[in-house]
Parts: structure tokens; sequence; C-alpha cells
């Protein structure tokens, strides 16, 4: 096929090439993308090089996109790629993560180490529930573990256990020993502390 116009156009309020070509088709372009295939009015255009046109053109508004999301919050990298994937930039998400890796927009060690910490300042849970959430967030594990073993010792954890049950002591007064102790198990438990921190727990309180 044959490239019968390129034409420059705000679309959106966005500057946007539109490539006419002589089947009656028109691609909408970014213009650094198009740019960077050297290409005029009267050129020929096969269908190799229009899907790498079009692949090239998904990457530069997928990496538009997630620095628009970057600018409002810090995210990380797997956070990111599900959203990518959402909006329709499954094809290049790995390529714009990767790029954006490189250029140290996307640091899972920096946003899993402040995470951890503004969690550890407003909840006393343990670390098995902060590696759930950040796994959910699509943090890699061996960032995971290497943010948690920094911040959170079992000094830093049993600190956290002791603060956790401290009010639950008080409502747990009246009952039995044996009844206490299930509850103050089963409570930090629930909160993602291990039965390490737990049996500490339940030792110094006499249990």
């Amino acid at each position: 096929m044959t490239i019968v116009s390129v034409e420059s156009k705000i679309r959106r309020k966005q500057w946007k090439i539109l490539l006419t070509l002589s089947n009656g088709e028109i691609l909408e372009l970014d213009p650094d993308a198009f740019a960077s295939f050297n290409l005029h009015s009267g050129d020929m255009l096969d269908e190799s090089t229009k899907e790498s046109l079009l692949l090239a053109d998904q990457q530069k508004r997928g990496l538009q996109q997630a620095l628009r999301w970057l600018a409002v919050r810090p995210q990380a990298g797997g956070e990111l790629r599900r959203r990518l994937n959402q909006k329709g930039f499954a094809q290049v998400a790995d390529n714009i993560i990767e790029k954006l890796r490189s250029q140290d927009y996307i640091n899972d060690d920096d946003f899993a180490r402040r995470y951890v910490k503004t969690r550890l300042l407003t909840k006393n849970i343990g670390r098995r529930m902060i590696e759930a959430e950040l796994k959910a967030k699509g943090i890699a594990e061996v960032s995971i573990e290497r943010v948690l073993d920094e911040l959170m010792d079992l000094e830093t954890t049993l600190r956290l256990a002791k603060k956790a049950v401290s009010k639950k002591m008080a409502l747990l007064k009246k009952l039995d020993p044996a009844k206490r102790k299930h509850k103050i198990y089963s409570f930090l438990l629930q909160r993602g502390f291990d039965s390490e921190i737990i049996a500490q727990v339940l030792k110094e309180e006499g249990l």
C-alpha cells in the first residue's frame, strides 16, 4: 500500500500524525514514533513496517501514560504493569516497565521501603500481613524480603505485637487464662504475626 497523505493535527489536546493509506485506512500516530521511521507521502508501506509503526506508537503512548501515573504517586512495577494492561498496552507493558526501571522511575525497593515505613507508623501489624500487601501491589519477592529484613527485625516485630495486644489485654482480663491465651493468639495471628512472635508475647504476659 502507499502513503497518500501525512497530516499533523491536534486530537484530544495532543499533536497527532494522521497517515492516510491507499487502502482507505487512516492511522493516528504519535509524532515522535512516526518521525523515527522517516516516512513521507508517496512512500510504500508494507504490512511489516505498518505493524512496527503501530507498535512504536503504542510504546510511546504507553510510556507517556505511565509517566502521568507516576507523576501522581510512586507505583511498583507490578501495579503499573496491571494498569498498562487494563489500558490496552499489554503488548508493550514489559518494555515500558523495563525502560522506566533503567531510568529509575520505578524502584521496587524504594517503593516497598516507603510503604512499610508508613504502615508501621499507622498500624501494629506483623510481617506476614505486610508481605501479603506488598505482593498484592506487584512488588518482586526479592525486594519484599530485602526490605522486610531491613525494617522488621525480631525486636521491631515483637514491639509491634506487644503494642497491638496492649489494648486487647484490658478487654480480656475477665476471661480465664486459657481463653485469654486463645483470644490473644488468634488476634495476633490475624494481624500477620508468626507463631514465634506470638509465643514470646504470651510468655511475657505469663500465659
